[in-house]
């Protein structure tokens, strides 16, 4: 069962990466729009970078706080569960 856990967590952490990457990607994006000719494109830098922000901020939290709560398996094997 614990390693079940591990094994969640560790996928957890990786799809925080690819938000990170793609919050990354965006901020890019938006600033290679930024510099470009065209009004539509100028006009996507605002959302995209906030986009971009908002991955960036949910990919860290989450790498950096999944796992820390699991460091000691056993603690949470002493859980009762519901209804004690």
């Amino acid at each position: 069962m614990v390693e079940h856990i591990h094994t969640y967590f560790d996928a957890e952490k990786l799809e925080s990466l690819w938000f990170i990457g793609l919050g990354v990607s965006a901020i890019l994006c938006s600033l290679v729009f930024l510099f470009t000719k065209n009004k539509i494109l100028n006009g996507m830098v605002i959302p995209l970078c906030s986009i971009g922000l908002i991955q960036i901020i949910v990919g860290s939290t989450v790498y950096f706080r999944v796992g820390a709560g699991f460091a000691d398996p056993k603690r949470h094997h002493a859980w009762p569960g519901p209804g004690g």
